[in-house]
């Protein structure tokens, strides 16, 4: 009987479209508010799909609302207490580990706990 091994995430690269994330310093808590996208794919594989989390502080949930509004509705999305991009990243690293699982279709299911992945809600 063969031991079963579980399927390793691994970040493979990692970018965003709205910050240069170590040069980029926020001016005040209401500008953080930004999109996140990763490669993310199983160790030692070739290959990897795209996901997507946005991060905020909640200053920047409450800017981003605009004035008058009471909800926002943001899926994926990281609410942190200030912008520090070693802790951000650490803890996305985090997430990617922590969502090993038996095959890479259940990997997926549990990356879009909490990212936006490229291929949900696709139908052949």
């Amino acid at each position: 009987m063969s031991k079963k091994t579980n399927i390793t995430p691994e970040i493979r690269s990692i970018s965003s479209p709205d910050i240069e994330f170590y040069s980029w310093e926020p001016a005040t808590l209401e500008e953080v508010f930004f999109l996140v996208e990763m490669e993310i794919g199983e160790k030692g594989v070739a290959g990897a799909d795209l996901f997507q989390v946005v991060i905020s502080t909640p200053e920047g949930l409450r800017a981003k609302a605009g004035s008058g509004k009471t909800i926002l509705r943001v899926r994926s999305t990281i609410v942190v207490s200030n912008y520090d991009w070693n802790c951000i990243r650490d803890t996305l690293e985090s997430i990617v580990r922590d969502c090993e699982a038996e095959s890479w279709v259940h990997t997926t299911l549990r990356l879009q706990r909490y990212f936006k992945w490229e291929y949900e809600d696709f139908q052949m």
